[in-house]
C-alpha cells in the first residue's frame, strides 16, 4: 500500500492510491478484531484467503504503523476514503504510545522511519521518538539534529513528485 502510494505521488497517477485504499478497506477487517470496541486488537497474521487468523498476538509496531499509512493514503485521496479504519488504529495507538518500548534494533529504526512521517503533527509521535532514541542510547541536543535527514527526503520526494506532474 506504501508503495502503491508512493509510485502515485512519483506518477501524479492517483489511480495507484486509489489502488491502495481499495487493498487497505479489503484487508483490514482481517487484521482487526473488536473493532466496535473501546481497544480494537489487531492480529499478526491471517490466512491467504484472509479467513482465519493465524497469529492472534498484536505486532508492537503494527498499530502505528497502519495508522501512518493509511492516513498517508487518505491524505493523497484528499480525505474522507478511510476515515472509519484511521479510526480504529488511532484507538490502539491512544492506548499503546505511552507504553511504547522496544530492545530490538528493527523495531526502533521502524519507530523512526513511522514517526517521520507525521512528526511534529502529534504528541505521541515525538514520545515514541524519543523512546526509540534513548532505547539506543541517543541523546540528542538539539532534539531534531538526526530527524531532519528524514524530514529532507520527504520534502524531496514531495517536490519530485509536484515538479513531475504535468
Amino acid at each position: 500500500m506504501f508503495a502503491l502510494n508512493r509510485y502515485s505521488l512519483a506518477a501524479a497517477d492517483l489511480s495507484y492510491n486509489t489502488l491502495a485504499i481499495e487493498l487497505a478497506k479489503a484487508i483490514h477487517p482481517a487484521f482487526m478484531t473488536y473493532r466496535d470496541k473501546e481497544r480494537p486488537k489487531m492480529c499478526w497474521k491471517a490466512s491467504t484467503d484472509l479467513m482465519h487468523i493465524l497469529v492472534g498476538s498484536e505486532g508492537n509496531l503494527d498499530p502505528f504503523d497502519g495508522y501512518i499509512i493509511f492516513s498517508l493514503l487518505n491524505e493523497t485521496a484528499g480525505g474522507g476514503k478511510l476515515e472509519q479504519e484511521i479510526k480504529e488504529y488511532k484507538k490502539i495507538v491512544d492506548a499503546k504510545w505511552e507504553l511504547y518500548h522496544s530492545d530490538d534494533l528493527l523495531d526502533l529504526g521502524m519507530t523512526l522511519w513511522t514517526a517521520h512521517w507525521k512528526y511534529g503533527e502529534e504528541e505521541w509521535l515525538s514520545t515514541i521518538k524519543e523512546g526509540a532514541f534513548e532505547s539506543l542510547g541517543i541523546n540528542l541536543h538539539p532534539p531534531l539534529t538526526l530527524f531532519l535527514p528524514f524530514a529532507n527526503i520527504k520534502s524531496q520526494c514531495l517536490s519530485r513528485a509536484t515538479v513531475n506532474s504535468p
